[in-house]
């Protein structure tokens, strides 16, 4: 009715994307369009991956074995260090 009344409404739909490839930032790949993470070099491509993928790092931080790798691997380092100085 407003129409044929002369007055232009904005439409209050929102318009459908329609899917789109989404590529990679960090190695160009191509990806389907509901990929969470590149399948070629694991990269988060979406917000909601990059926050799963923290929570992750978080929790594994928090574990016995995470703090016992990191110690080792942090003495391997050292150990590398020292005999190549």
């Amino acid at each position: 009715m407003a129409e044929l009344a002369g007055i232009k409404l904005e439409s209050t739909r929102t318009k459908k994307k329609t899917l789109e490839p989404l590529q990679c930032s960090r190695c160009q790949f191509i990806n389907s369009p509901t990929s969470r993470f590149c399948n070629n070099c694991g990269l988060e491509l979406s917000k909601e991956a990059i926050d799963e993928v923290n929570i992750a790092k978080q929790q594994a931080e928090m574990l016995p074995e995470y703090k016992l790798i990191m110690k080792e691997f942090e003495e391997k380092i050292k150990n590398i260090q020292f005999s190549e100085g």
